[in-house]
């Protein structure tokens, strides 16, 4: 279907009167202003509407729900709605850039390969940082196997590849469903990263995800089980549990699970030579960063971890003495941490 509108930004919303005018503004003073804003109203119970309806811009497409039923269908009426070449999302409270519409826009114009794209995000409120995300493809679709590598609020697709797909947000995946989504996206299209901040993402306390952190992090260990087995790998149940303590911070380790995560990222190394799925330098080379950011964290054993870490056949940076010094003090440094917040608590 041919359409001569360029962007559809989809905003749900609940709640979100602190922020929301902030955010409508950041998409309506984008320089390329060839766009909808579809902004579904979740049933909110605060002045959210009123500040959407203050807002006299034709552009503007205000959905009401009578009943809250959640940012995953509200998000799907949004997809459903759409009618630009493109789809941008966007949360209720955060900030695009003035020229991150333009330069996504441009971005997909011109790689007809890729399917969708995101940015870095300069982080804000209760933290504060740059989220750099990935950029290489490759590394991108390799990398979704251990955390979600597209910040939802950064991202542009292309809506006829969701279409063509039937790819919807779902609800089998509460508080990971983007993760969810971009996830089975990568399984058959590229997805590519700006390296360049284009959006502000906004953290505070009353977020959907910290308060449903658990959550969270079972929906995700459900699509890294169904990423790993879609690629070809084998995992079993104590190669996930291995898997999961990659990515779960401020946990005790003990030296039986850092074996198994050492085992695990050994087997997940092998298979993947074996039925190349990914190029294995750079596979390798994730598998490393993993195993030294787990190393590293560990606050129980110290220097034993740190032992652990550069005699492992994960560890490739063998040879430079730079390497292993820096990767020593980070691990004394996060060590002191978790040793003072144990103490406050």
């Amino acid at each position: 279907m041919t359409t001569s509108l360029k962007i559809t930004v989809i905003m749900p919303a609940f709640n979100a009167g602190k922020y929301i005018a902030k955010a409508i503004n950041s998409i309506l003073s984008q320089t390329l202003d060839d766009l909808e804003l579809i902004v579904i109203n979740d049933g909110s119970t605060d002045d959210t509407f009123d500040l959407i309806k203050s807002f006299n811009d034709p552009r503007i497409i205000l959905i009401e729900n009578e009943t809250n039923i959640g940012i995953i269908q509200s998000s799907n009426k949004g997809l459903k709605l759409a009618r630009g070449q493109y789809i941008a999302l966007m949360d209720s409270d955060d900030i695009s850039m003035p020229r991150r519409l333009e330069k996504q826009a441009y971005f997909l114009d011109t790689n007809h390969d890729i399917a969708a794209c995101g940015s870095w995000a300069r982080i804000f409120g209760s933290v504060f940082g740059v989220a750099k995300t990935l950029t290489d493809s490759e590394e991108l679709a390799a990398t979704f196997v251990f955390e979600n590598m597209v910040i939802n609020s950064s991202a542009m697709v292309r809506r006829d590849v969701l279409e063509r797909e039937k790819l919807k947000y779902r609800d089998e995946f509460p508080h990971a469903h983007d993760y969810d989504l971009w996830a089975r996206l990568s399984l058959s299209y590229k997805l590519y990263n700006l390296d360049e901040v284009l959006v502000k993402y906004r953290v505070h306390q009353s977020q959907d995800s910290q308060k449903s952190a658990k959550l969270q992090r079972e929906s995700a260990l459900r699509i890294k089980k169904y990423l790993l087995l879609s690629y070809g790998f084998s995992a079993t149940e104590k190669d996930l549990a291995a898997h999961k303590c990659l990515t779960s911070y401020g946990v005790r380790l003990s030296e039986k699970t850092i074996d198994e995560v050492e085992q695990w990222l050994i087997k997940l190394t092998g298979e993947n030579e074996k039925i190349g799925k990914f190029n294995q330098d750079k596979f390798r080379s994730i598998i490393e960063k993993y195993w030294k950011n787990f190393c590293i964290r560990d606050g129980n054993f110290g220097l034993t971890s740190f032992r652990r870490c550069i005699k492992s056949p994960l560890y490739l940076d063998k040879k430079s003495d730079l390497g292993i010094f820096s990767l020593l003090i980070l691990s004394f440094v996060y060590s002191a941490i978790i040793q003072l917040k144990r103490i406050k608590n």
